[in-house]
């Protein structure tokens, strides 16, 4: 059996470290996942690995350079890099030379193995003569709201289901990034465009009668969702995994009671160091330094004197100088942080697809914060968090000023608007729907109607006409639309009633634009970085590539602007769409 490990693409971002690098170049207990990944198939018989990767994010040299020695090692490792997102089963479309007329494992890029029985999962699977195999986990209500499959009494696999905060936990079935495909699949998968193995994928089989059965495994799988899972499994193998000592500890020393060092370290007589901590190779630590476990230091890291380190994680080649103090944080590859700076609950990391520009990313713990910079902060981390709240407050300011003034001054045009919808067809003026706004908080939003009654319902017989892909919905001469509606689509002028959504802070004037959740399930890791932000009337999507059909572009606009927002990108986008109003097209 082969196996393909999906590094994910523009839209993966579980958590924010994934926006700036890849989630296999995390540090588990001082090594990256991908060894760990790699060892472990490498252990269970698996030699012929592909990793497929986004073109916008690449592995540390130094992480190559690993790699290139442990190929060597009887293992035979190919790397396909996309350049444009095709979604998880796109992925395997595009690298099915690689996987050729085996049976072959598929592994998300936020999993950690270690502790199941590959084989047993492989002869179910061939057992069951299924499509696909989906391996899952019975969820004890412990409050994590991801997806969910349903199965039949057979165990064959009816549908996923998004997150659902309300939802009873209990006994539910989680996928945990694992599958076992037959080849033949790859036929049912697009030579082009976008598609996902969870959400259409398997559905289609499903329609087509090609069993997808679902594995429950009795032992616990790692998933890495969020920061609080990648901290926990940490603190997990730094406590558990001295007492067994595995293949990861085998080249490290036991300087004390569980502390753990590489070679050529220095360690100050004068600094203090309590377990569990595990020290890379060629790292200094001077005097009155305090290291406080569970702590990982990556490979030539320096702590300057007088530092605290508690609960952290140091990435290679960190560098702390004199009187810093960071308790449960993450510092990335290379960074300096000033003489004197102090982080809790921060995440400092450098934005390699962001020029090195200061940045400051917002997740939906809102105790965490993320900052990126070039290799050392001239600026304290304060500083960040107050440009980024000054940001956010003249962004509801301007939005406050501009919806009310735009009602004021547009009053006139609503009524013909609303005169025009009325002569035209029967039904209401306005058209309302639920939508997900900020962190997946559901509101009204309004729209001036611009298609028959029971649209929605028709377009269920319109599917075939579709001529987008993802979750979007567009056919030449849409049918539904009515004559005034038209005009208003081409104008823009159907949107215009948002601004009341606007005013009552549900939506802003810039932003992704709101969507229904279950026209989000496509790419869960985008809709995640969608909702971190409030949903606007007009984004960047909307402005570069509105007339694209391409679901990936849709994916890359939307990552960009949550990447990078800010007062000058927002004035940007008002503008352009401001001018494509006023040229009535509806593409701009």
């Amino acid at each position: 059996m082969k196996a393909v490990i999906l590094d994910g693409g523009r839209g993966s971002t579980i958590f924010p470290l994934a926006n700036y690098c890849s989630k296999l170049e995390l540090p588990i207990a001082n090594e990256p996942l991908i060894l760990h990944l790699l060892r472990f198939l490498k252990k269970s018989g698996i030699t012929e690995i592909a990793i497929v990767s986004s073109d916008h994010l690449d592995f540390e040299p130094s992480l190559i350079k690993k790699l290139e020695n442990y190929i060597g090692n009887n293992v035979h490792l190919s790397r396909f890099v996309e350049s444009i997102p095709r979604g998880t089963a796109g992925s395997l479309k595009e690298i099915e030379a690689f996987i050729g007329s085996s049976h072959f494992l598929v592994i998300a890029s936020n999993v950690f193995l270690y502790s199941i029985d590959l084989s047993k999962i492989l002869s179910f699977h061939l057992n069951r003569d299924c499509g696909v195999t989906v391996v899952v986990e019975e969820d004890h209500g412990e409050g994590i709201d991801f997806e969910d499959i349903e199965v039949d009494a057979n165990g064959v696999v009816k549908k996923f289901n998004i997150p659902h905060p309300m939802k009873n936990k209990q006994g539910i079935l989680r996928p945990r990034g694992l599958f076992v495909f037959n080849p033949k699949v790859l036929e049912h998968i697009n030579q082009n465009g976008y598609m996902d193995i969870k959400e259409q994928l398997i559905p289609c089989l499903n329609s087509k009668g090609i069993p997808v059965c679902a594995y429950k495994e009795k032992n616990s799988l790692r998933n890495i969702n969020n920061l609080i899972d990648f901290f926990n499994l940490n603190r997990e193998i730094l406590e558990n995994g001295f007492k067994s000592k595995g293949e990861m500890f085998d080249r490290k020393k036991e300087l004390m009671d569980r502390i753990w060092v590489g070679e050529n370290v220095k360690i100050s007589p004068n600094a203090y160091l309590l377990g569990p901590v595990i020290i890379g190779d060629n790292c200094v630590i001077e005097d009155f330094s305090q290291i406080i476990g569970p702590t990982i230091i990556g490979n030539g890291s320096h702590i300057g004197k007088e530092v605290l380190v508690r609960e952290s994680i140091l990435w290679s080649r960190a560098h702390l100088m004199n009187k810093c103090r960071i308790e449960y944080s993450l510092i990335g590859n290379g960074l300096v942080i000033a003489k004197g700076e102090k982080a809790r609950n921060t995440v400092v990391i450098q934005d390699k697809g962001n020029g090195g520009k200061y940045n400051f990313v917002s997740f939906n713990n809102n105790e965490w914060k993320v900052f990126s910079n070039e290799n050392s902060l001239s600026k304290p981390f304060s500083s960040n968090v107050i440009n980024h709240k000054v940001y956010l407050s003249v962004k509801r300011l301007l939005d406050i000023l501009l919806s009310a003034l735009g009602l004021v001054i547009l009053l006139p045009v609503f009524i013909i608007i609303g005169i025009s919808i009325k002569i035209g067809s029967r039904g209401p003026v306005f058209f309302y729907q639920r939508r997900c706004g900020k962190e997946g908080q559901e509101f009204k939003m309004y729209k001036f109607r611009t298609m028959v009654m029971d649209a929605e319902k028709l377009q269920k017989q319109l599917l075939e006409k579709n001529i987008v892909d993802g979750p979007m919905f567009k056919i030449e001469d849409d049918p539904r639309i009515t004559g005034v509606g038209g005009f208003l689509r081409m104008t823009s002028l159907d949107e215009l009633p948002q601004l009341f959504n606007v005013l009552r802070g549900e939506m802003t004037m810039v932003g992704p634009r709101p969507l229904k959740m279950e026209e989000m399930a496509f790419g869960p890791s985008w809709r995640d970085i969608r909702l971190s932000v409030k949903p606007g009337i007009t984004g960047l999507w909307q402005v570069e590539a509105r007339s694209s059909r391409l679901f990936h572009d849709w994916i890359r606009y939307d990552v960009a602007y949550v990447k990078n927002q800010s007062l000058w990108l927002d004035m940007k986008i008002l503008f352009k769409t401001i001018k494509g109003v006023l040229k009535g097209s509806r593409g701009y």
